[in-house]
């Protein structure tokens, strides 16, 4: 499967790799910044389709990444199995990468999560992370975050939670 860990630092790859491996998870880890630039222009290399080295396991991003051009299109792109190529030229390939999008079951990680906390105030990363929740619905979510919350509305991002 495809799965997606989204947090502060593109350091925190190898982190993960072994808080991952600690479970008993053996998933490859893929650090998304090189895996996007290699869809990057719908530039497809070897390993990234279904049935290549990158084609399964955990994309790792941040949230600046995340943010950053249409990378946004990349990740879904990815998560799904239809590409990079987020212009779709046809209506029948539009409906077929929405269909892909609405039956991803994979996991995502939000981890850090208090990053997408400012909805109210209109910020890019708190927009997205809600936009991704939308695309997706019926992924799997997970929210990691150690920071406090001090008021229920910076929560609005954890839109599965149905506070």
């Amino acid at each position: 499967g495809r799965h997606l860990w989204i947090s502060v630092s593109r350091e925190l790859v190898q982190d993960a790799r072994r808080d991952l491996s600690d479970v008993g998870c053996h998933a490859p880890v893929h650090d998304g910044a090189e895996v996007l630039d290699q869809m990057q222009g719908g530039k497809k290399s070897k390993g990234l389709g279904a049935g290549g080295s990158l084609g399964k396991g955990v994309l790792f991003v941040t949230y600046s990444l995340l943010v950053s051009g249409k990378r946004m299109e990349d990740i879904v792109g990815w998560l799904a199995g239809s590409g990079g190529n987020a212009a779709a030229k046809t209506s029948e390939q539009a409906l077929g990468r929405a269909r892909l999008e609405r039956s991803y079951t994979g996991v995502i990680v939000f981890d850090e999560a208090h990053k997408a906390k400012n909805l109210e105030a209109d910020t890019r990363t708190a927009k997205l992370v809600l936009a991704l929740q939308e695309r997706l619905p019926s992924a799997r979510v997970l929210y990691c975050s150690a920071t406090g919350v001090s008021d229920i509305r910076h929560m609005v991002y954890a839109s599965r939670l149905g506070l």
